[in-house]
């Protein structure tokens, strides 16, 4: 006698409920002795078992039993489940729906707790049969555990969401932290509420590229390739087959790219703030510290998102407009126009434009110009060049002010010491964690038979190896030691003997105008160079309020009348 074949069915909705009580092994073991007890065969020889919400329209291993039964007409008498919810959360239309399919194929379905009877038909005694003859005596019932079964899905996740969206809107951390951060619980009126902490890991890579972005100079692409050699990659996540039950291996780590560095920037989450669908979009402070501040935030985006607070811990924000003006637009660096982007217009305050228009002749006149909603202003680049030149050579500092700059130097190098040792720490162990990898590939090269295993260790090698020289690049940077504030202020002695020479080799912006930050507090108008009154930095300030102090003084010769080099 051929024996009676049934598919069993376990299901939850999601690997999270899999995992807190509602297992698919217990649903597994009780369908299997179910079976058993009744003298059938599972079909295939496992239960089938899906991660999957019993409300939804698509359920890939459902639709894998149906191909199953239509591929073996007429073997599979059975449809097994624990109970009715385990089939179907969609409520009585959706469960009926699925039931009629099934019978359609010539399968029948039950439950184990035998609430699911076979039709009976009414007509048997007289010999006849109608499709509205035959009735299941549980259908009433059925009905109605399959409307419970949707009552409480819907009663759950209102419990659930409403509590997740309410924690959402007092500032608190719901779900899969942003990287670069870590998931953290703290007390709060008496139960543990989720916030969230620098990951000590990663947490630098963010905080490197806020501060890159926020001063102006670096391009993305420079950003992105600075942040790779620090080590950055991506975190590997988890990947699982199509039903989403099994993880079946990890996602490899990637190196960050120009596009994730613009959608990274954009995230108010990096500064301290919760912006998403459960704030109706709407910034409310978070109940931890960002890794950056809002000013650096801003400054970073350029614009593009803005937050503003409106009042205590209240915040707005706004698309596409700076209106602070926070960031000035980033300016390119021209050797054939050395002080274009540090000098001003005298009308508007703004850096000064250079080109090269032809004239009549042909011939090109260079030439700093600005005409942003004034009327033209212009002077020729040899005029400029030698203005600016002039002063700056003019300029000179006396010894003790050496000594200023470094205890100065020095009492800085002590504040970031503890930082550096960190990112040099960080550095460090990135290096060996290579060195490690390296080593463990070349065992295996060592090891290889085949000819193509060993050219594919070869070129991870080579790959390792040039991450190892970048490591150690980075590395070597951060590790300064009172040795090197010393040797600077050595070589510092030389130049500020002579200050232009700090502007000879200048090669980009960045520096550009970091060098000249040193000697203005404001960069000056052509005016104000011939003048001899630019706005000086606050250690100029200081030498010229204390005039009387001569080892503190600056002298200007021809610029400053009453001063004496």
């Amino acid at each position: 006698m051929e024996p009676l074949y049934a598919i069993g069915y376990a299901r939850v909705s999601s690997p999270k409920q899999a995992q807190q009580g509602e297992s698919l092994d217990d649903q597994t073991k009780a369908i299997k002795g179910f079976v058993q007890s009744q003298g059938w065969m599972l079909y295939p020889d496992e239960v089938l078992e899906e991660q999957f919400t019993g409300s939804a329209d698509s359920r890939p291993l459902y639709d894998f039993a149906i191909k199953i039964i239509k591929k073996n007409p007429g073997k599979i008498k059975f449809f097994v489940v624990k109970v009715i919810d385990r089939f179907s959360r969609g409520g009585s239309g959706a469960y009926h729906a699925m039931k009629d399919e099934l019978a359609r194929l010539g399968v029948e379905l039950r439950d184990i707790g035998g609430v699911i009877q076979p039709k009976v038909n009414s007509l048997q005694h007289l010999g006849f049969s109608y499709p509205w003859s035959e009735n299941s005596p549980s259908q009433l019932t059925e009905t109605v555990l399959a409307e419970v079964g949707r009552g409480e899905k819907s009663n759950i996740l209102l419990r659930l969401i409403s509590a997740e969206i309410g924690l959402t809107q007092k500032g608190f951390q719901v779900g899969r932290p942003d990287d670069g951060y870590l998931n953290d619980f703290v007390e709060f009126d008496g139960k543990k509420r989720c916030v969230l902490k620098p990951d000590p890991e990663r947490a630098s890579f963010f905080t490197e590229m806020f501060k890159l972005r926020a001063e102006g100079v670096y391009s993305d692409t420079e950003i992105v390739e600075h942040i790779n050699k620090m080590g950055y990659s991506s975190k590997s996540q988890k990947r699982w087959n199509q039903n989403h039950t099994k993880p079946i291996g990890a996602s490899s780590p990637k190196k960050l790219t120009v596009k994730q560095l613009q959608r990274i920037i954009a995230r108010p989450a990096y500064c301290g703030i919760i912006c998403e669908k459960w704030t109706h979009y709407l910034p409310i402070k978070a109940q931890w510290k960002g890794l950056v501040n809002i000013d650096i935030f801003n400054k970073a985006n350029r614009g593009k998102v803005f937050l503003r607070e409106i009042a205590e811990n209240q915040f707005e924000i706004l698309y596409n407009q700076n209106p602070e003006k926070l960031v000035t637009k980033r300016h390119k660096f021209r050797k054939d126009f050395f002080f274009k982007n540090i000098i001003l217009c005298s009308r508007c305050g703004k850096p000064m434009k250079a080109s090269s228009p032809r004239g009549k002749s042909g011939e090109k006149f260079p030439t700093y110009h600005c005409a942003r909603n004034h009327k033209q202003y212009s002077m020729s680049r040899e005029k400029l060049d030698t203005a600016y030149n002039k002063y700056l050579s003019s300029i000179r500092f006396k010894k003790f002010f050496l000594r200023v700059i470094e205890e100065t130097l020095l009492l800085k190098f002590r504040k970031e010491e503890g930082v550096v040792a960190k990112h040099t720490s960080t550095a460090n162990q990135r290096v060996a964690i290579l060195e490690q990898k390296k080593s463990d590939f070349t065992e295996a090269y060592n090891t290889a038979k085949s000819p193509e295993m060993r050219d594919g260790i070869e070129e991870k090698v080579i790959a390792i190896q040039k991450e190892i020289y970048e490591a150690r690049e980075i590395r070597d940077k951060l590790e300064v030691g009172e040795d090197d504030i010393h040797r600077f202020i050595a070589h510092a002695k030389n130049l500020m003997e002579h200050p232009a020479k700090m502007l000879e080799n200048i090669s980009n912006m960045r520096e550009q105008i970091a060098l000249f930050s040193l000697f203005f507090e404001q960069f000056p108008t052509y005016e104000e160079l011939l003048n001899g009154t630019p706005k000086l930095t606050l250690v100029f300030k200081l030498n010229e309020e204390n005039e009387d102090t001569k080892s503190l003084s600056v002298t200007l010769p021809g610029v400053a009348p009453g001063f004496q080099d």
